[in-house]
């Protein structure tokens, strides 16, 4: 790194546009309905991507997870909408890392209106770029127990992403 008032080398100024030009992104989209239980923490799917930088989703396998194969600091969020109940007790989602560590529980609605519901999420986690993965879990509680359909529509549909933010 060049020192303070000193000429950046072509060397330095190459390695800062890889690393934000390039740097890593992916933007899932779920595409398709899914039935979410009552109390029960669900693994949110996901079929389309809208961009996926360096192939860290599978539309076939575990497609409810990016797996960074990039080690380093990302910035995830997602957001999961459901259909409107009069009945809820409420409603959120949090990011999951590896099947067990919880990440930025949030995004908890208590008795919302009967109209679409969304609840968002986001945290900076970091990933080995050898097998760690994050999903987004979605979470209802009705006092019907009864399962709960995710919204897919042009304007409501559950996001999950994941950006680069630096190495570890």
């Amino acid at each position: 790194m060049a020192n303070a008032g000193a000429p950046a080398s072509a060397s330095e100024i190459a390695a800062q546009l890889a690393g934000s030009s390039l740097k890593p992104l992916v933007r899932l989209v779920a595409g398709a309905t899914q039935s979410i239980p009552d109390n029960t923490a669900t693994a949110l799917q996901f079929s389309t991507e809208d961009v996926d930088t360096h192939g860290y989703h599978d539309n076939a396998t575990n497609n409810s997870r990016i797996t960074p194969t990039k080690a380093g600091w990302y910035r995830v969020s997602g957001t999961y909408y459901t259909g409107g109940r009069a009945d809820y007790a409420s409603v959120t989602c949090f990011l999951r890392k590896n099947g067990s560590t919880t990440f930025a529980p949030g995004g908890r609605l208590m008795v919302p209106p009967n109209g679409t519901t969304a609840v968002s999420c986001s945290a900076s986690i970091p990933f080995n770029g050898a097998g760690d993965y994050v999903e987004l879990m979605a979470l209802q509680d009705n006092t019907a127990n009864a399962a709960q359909v995710t919204t897919v529509s042009l304007y409501f549909t559950s996001t999950l992403e994941a950006e680069f933010v630096r190495d570890l």
